[in-house]
């Protein structure tokens, strides 16, 4: 099975993002100057003068014996490396708690994370409205939450957004605003057993959640 071990965000004015995300995750804590460490995985923020607004533009996994398949390939959203995840270091968060992957192809993108990548996968919904999909993969202690995207028919795969753990959201969500970070007021979650807050600043434009344990 493989694991997430890498984000890479694309931005467009790279002084400001740094400085943004030093106010919600904390000083650099990666191997450069321009990444971030959640828990076991590293956020690397990617200079890129050409586009208006920040995106992930891909997530690395780390896959004990390398695969080499045409299918890894032909879908730059995901890379495969045999390097190992980064140490956990304490910060505000415990570890990324989702990653949300829109897709015009729900079949393209489950026969990728199921059958290439060897996700499992958690659960399926239906959503009776408009008869979409949401498809929940598990990837260490993150989810990959894939949602059908029936209004987008250029790209066929998109990251969305994010959301950050900690095992107190009530002291995070304090020192977090403290720092000056504006967030919402902290709400039930969907997912049973947990509150959730919306951080709406310092996030680069890319809808986050903070997420922690109900109790």
């Amino acid at each position: 099975m493989s694991i997430i071990r890498q984000l890479n965000i694309e931005v467009p004015d790279l002084v400001a993002a740094k400085k943004d995300y030093q106010k919600l995750l904390g000083q650099f804590t990666g191997k450069t100057d321009d990444s971030f460490q959640v828990g076991g995985i590293t956020i690397e923020l990617i200079h890129n003068p050409h586009i208006d607004a920040a995106k992930i533009v891909q997530t690395e996994l780390y896959a004990p014996s390398q695969q080499t398949s045409s299918s890894i390939e032909a879908n730059p959203t995901f890379i495969l490396s045999t390097s190992k995840p980064a140490q956990h270091r304490p910060g505000y968060f415990k570890h990324l708690a989702m990653i949300v992957l829109m897709t015009n192809d729900i079949a393209q993108a489950e026969n990728l994370l199921s059958n290439t990548l060897e996700l499992p996968l958690k659960r399926r919904l239906v959503l009776k409205e408009n008869n979409t999909q949401l498809l929940f993969y598990e990837s260490g202690p993150t989810t990959l939450e894939v949602a059908q995207d029936t209004n987008n028919t250029n790209e066929k795969k998109y990251f969305w957004g994010l959301g950050f753990y900690t095992d107190n959201i009530d002291t995070c969500h304090q020192a977090l605003s403290d720092q000056g970070v504006t967030l919402s007021e902290i709400r039930q979650g969907q997912k049973r057993g947990t509150r959730v807050a919306t951080i709406k600043s310092h996030h680069l434009g890319l809808p986050t959640l903070l997420v922690g344990p109900a109790h």
